[in-house]
């Protein structure tokens, strides 16, 4: 008869314990981390701004309030972030339009209207 060759040994227990209970604590740190925001300024969103209302108003050639004599509407932004950020283009349903002034700036936890 042949003899069996040794049984291959596994780690303990005890180290394969103390192993998933670090992974666990990192992964609890890590969801705490998303959950309370320490991980925002990281974010793909992280000057937060936002549109408050679409188109508020528009007005015709004739009658739009800052004197140009063309068609225009006005769009609210709002910026949640805490950096300012410059307005340099806009879209309306993929056509560039034009924006009124050379750099409009949106100042942290400010409006632009």
């Amino acid at each position: 008869m042949r003899t069996l060759g040794k049984a291959k040994k596994g780690i303990s227990p005890v180290i394969a314990t103390i192993i998933l209970i670090a992974i666990t604590i990192v992964i609890a740190i890590a969801v705490a981390a998303w959950v309370f925001g320490l991980f925002k300024s990281y974010s793909g969103n992280a000057n937060g701004v936002t549109i408050l209302s679409g188109v508020s108003s528009c007005y015709s050639s004739s009658s739009n309030p800052t004197g140009l004599n063309t068609p225009a509407c006005i769009i609210v932004l709002s910026n949640q972030g805490s950096n300012s950020v410059s307005v340099i283009g806009a879209s309306v349903n993929g056509q560039q339009v034009s924006v009124t002034g050379s750099a409009l700036t949106v100042t942290a936890n400010g409006r632009l209207t």
